[in-house]
């Protein structure tokens, strides 16, 4: 496929029946691949979202500043792939989410079939293990497994906050001064950016108001809670 049919595949996602989106998926995918998946959600994503740059850019009222703050922040962390209402809360707080229309009306026709598929294919992974006799092979689909398991930012941040890690350090010095040195301690601790987690860590501690405050993501918050009640940690001692 070339680049320009890729690109009218993208524009037309909501044009096309279902089962020509998702042969046209496994065809790109070699069959499902689990990264190529990954990377094609992350295409589609960036070329919508800079489409939807052009309007933006010419008609919106939000300065270049506040529009290259909101594109930084989408594209820093895989996270926004997933939860596109949390997206909609960074662009909102400086552009009219009008802009986004087709951007979301496209993703949410395309992303739950991927949704579908990257489930299908991670079985698929999980099957593999449980056929291999090799403890090498086993051990070397098990770290595919464990890498391509993904944990969004915002819910790495709810654990942390709900394990009492945050409340404890943001009282130490220089973190209690400092936002800034806080997301890049932990952003080494959890494997992230810190750009993308520091703006998280200041709506959690500084401004809980803000539509970044991970707590606002009920989704998430009830997701982690439930795990955490499910291996016997005491939510209320915290």
């Amino acid at each position: 496929m070339t680049f320009i049919e890729l690109k009218e595949f993208y524009d037309n996602i909501d044009k096309v029946s279902p089962f020509y989106r998702i042969r046209m998926v496994y065809n790109l995918t070699n069959d499902l691949d689990y990264n190529l998946l990954r990377y094609l959600r992350r295409d589609f994503f960036k070329h919508h979202l800079l489409e939807a740059r052009k309007n933006i850019d010419n008609l919106s009222d939000a300065t270049q500043e506040q529009i290259n703050e909101a594109y930084e922040i989408a594209f820093s962390d895989d996270v926004y792939l997933y939860y596109i209402e949390d997206l909609v809360d960074v662009f909102c707080e400086h552009i009219p989410v009008d802009f986004l229309t087709d951007f979301i009306e496209k993703t949410n026709i395309f992303f739950p079939e991927l949704d579908e598929l990257e489930s299908i294919s991670y079985s698929r992974l999980k099957n593999k293990l449980k056929n291999l006799q090799s403890d090498k092979q086993q051990t070397e689909i098990t770290h595919e497994l464990e890498e391509e398991t993904y944990t969004p930012l915002v819910k790495k941040v709810i654990y942390l906050e709900k394990l009492g890690v945050i409340d404890f350090i943001k009282n130490q010095k220089p973190f209690n001064t400092s936002i800034n040195s806080m997301a890049n301690v932990l952003a080494n601790v959890i494997g992230a950016n810190p750009a993308s987690l520091q703006p998280l860590l200041n709506g959690l501690i500084n401004d809980v108001d803000s539509p970044k405050n991970p707590l606002h993501s009920k989704k998430n918050v009830n997701a982690v809670e439930t795990y955490l009640i499910k291996i016997g940690f005491n939510l209320k001692n915290n």
